[in-house]
């Protein structure tokens, strides 16, 4: 009886620190790529009539922080600004967008990002790359 209660407790013991050793931290590396990048952005867009379209440009913008930790909002252009959700290995994912448009990436490091991304309908389509650095590292 005695052995029943003891191995009881040990694996009562072992749970409990179990269960708080998986803790998840607060994490909050959104924090650290706030700031102002500059964009080098890839895009090329097509149509069912021929048109096709293959450019790259710069840009001056910003990330943001969104409204809840871990998501950050990234301006590209003063129309056009991403929302996105930061985990813990670095990646991203679009929050929400709309369309047949999605949008992923990375965060190489605090210092400069990577999203890829791509729309269409039935009549064309596009997609870019988008490599952001940011100033004053």
């Amino acid at each position: 009886m005695v052995r029943i209660a003891l191995k009881m407790v040990i694996l009562l013991a072992l749970g409990g620190l179990l269960i708080s050793g998986c803790k998840k931290h607060d994490f909050n590396f959104g924090k650290k790529v706030i700031g102002d990048y500059v964009f080098s952005i890839h895009e090329t867009a097509w149509d069912v009539t021929g048109y096709h379209f293959d450019t790259l440009y710069s840009t001056h913008g910003e990330i943001q922080a969104g409204d809840v930790n871990n998501r950050i909002i990234v301006s590209i252009t003063p129309s056009w600004s991403l929302p996105l959700e930061l985990y813990e290995d670095g990646t991203l994912k679009l929050l929400q967008y709309g369309g047949n448009t999605s949008f992923y990436g990375e965060c190489e490091s605090t210092s400069t990002i990577k999203i890829y991304g791509s729309y269409g309908g039935m009549g064309g389509g596009g997609d870019y790359s988008v490599v952001g650095y940011k100033m004053n590292e």
